[in-house]
Order: C-alpha cells, then structure tokens, then sequence
C-alpha cells in the first residue's frame, strides 16, 4: 500500500520490514520516527490535473550499488 499511495515512505518500510521478526531498540525508534513522520504529514498530497499546462518529467534510476553483497537495487 505504501508504494501506491505513499511512495514518500517506501524505502524507510522496505528497509525496516527485514527486521520485523526481531526488531531493536533502534529499529522500534525509527519506525515510532516513521509513524510520526506519517501523522504530521497525513494532509500533504500529490495532485494532479487535466486543466494545467505545465508538463511532469519523470526520471528513474536503478541503483545497483548500495548493497555491496547482493547488488540489489535500491
């Protein structure tokens, strides 16, 4: 659901859930900092519309060096 609806949390989740069977103090913090970071931004949105003129430029890249060991893309 974040990837669709939230893509501005879609990496901290991704990074996050390979703790989830066994979570640390720091772990539990950052998710508690990803929860607030949810609620206080809650209202903030992306629109779009037919009626504009401007045009969306969308650029992707895959990284495949963040993870030395496995050279997963990030």
């Amino acid at each position: 659901m974040a990837v669709t609806t939230r893509l501005d949390i879609a990496r901290a989740l991704s990074v996050l859930s390979k703790f989830m069977t066994n979570p640390s103090d720091e772990h539990m913090k950052a998710i508690d900092q990803t929860i607030l970071y949810l609620y206080a931004t809650w209202f903030l949105a992306i629109e779009f519309s037919a009626e504009s003129d401007d045009i969306l430029f969308i650029a992707s890249d895959a990284l495949f060096t963040d993870d030395t060991d496995t050279r997963h893309s990030s």
